[in-house]
């Protein structure tokens, strides 16, 4: 929880000036009884006690690997009796007239969250990064095709230009092979000089 904060506290854009305090403190009550800092009332960043809320209540509606899920109903019963206690009693009251009213207007709310997650900035923003990325990737990957090498230029064989071409070429593909390739094509070719003067030697 406190790495997450101090990760987030080295941006300085705004929505992660936020989230940083949510990681903080979310887990502070309102009576002080919390952690990890033991704050209470409005000392608490407003973000962090909507937060406490709709992580309680999610926690609970949702099956755990150590528990069942609970009903909307319980957990609602849940957070009221813990009102002025764990959570600020005026953001209870509000969320739990939320969802309250949530259920009544789009009946299954994690299908509802689930689409306003899907449309959300955060999101928008996420996916026209990935194709604008996309859409380089693919220019530099035409421009590359594109581009002829130097070896398919029709060019006399047997001139300098063609040699200098071909020597040039050679050499880039012998810096592309691999370390291990290299060193093994050196020792064959010291191998074979010294074959050559153990021959001429006899």
């Amino acid at each position: 929880m406190l790495i997450g904060a101090e990760i987030l506290a080295q941006s300085d854009v705004a929505h992660l000036k936020m989230a940083e305090e949510i990681a903080r403190f979310h887990h502070e009550h309102w009576d002080g009884g919390g952690y990890p800092f033991g704050l209470a009332y409005s000392a608490i960043p407003i973000a962090a006690r909507i937060t406490a809320l709709a992580d309680v209540f999610d926690a609970m509606t949702h099956p755990r690997p150590y528990k069942g899920e609970s009903s909307t109903d319980d957990a609602l019963a849940a957070i009221a009796a813990l009102r002025g206690k764990q959570f600020d009693p005026e953001l209870a009251d509000l969320f739990r007239a939320m969802v309250l009213r949530l259920q009544r207007e789009v009946g299954d709310l994690d299908v509802y969250l689930g689409q306003a997650a899907c449309e959300s900035p955060f999101i928008r923003v996420r996916r026209k990064m990935a194709s604008t990325l996309k859409g380089s990737a693919t220019t530099v990957r035409s421009d590359a095709l594109s581009q002829r090498h130097p070896l398919s230029v029709r060019v006399p064989k047997g001139t300098p230009r063609a040699r200098a071409h071909r020597a040039r070429w050679s050499h880039r593909r012998r810096l592309n092979l691999p370390v291990a390739r290299l060193r093994a094509a050196k020792r064959a070719r010291v191998n074979a000089v010294a074959l050559n003067r153990r021959k001429a030697l006899r």
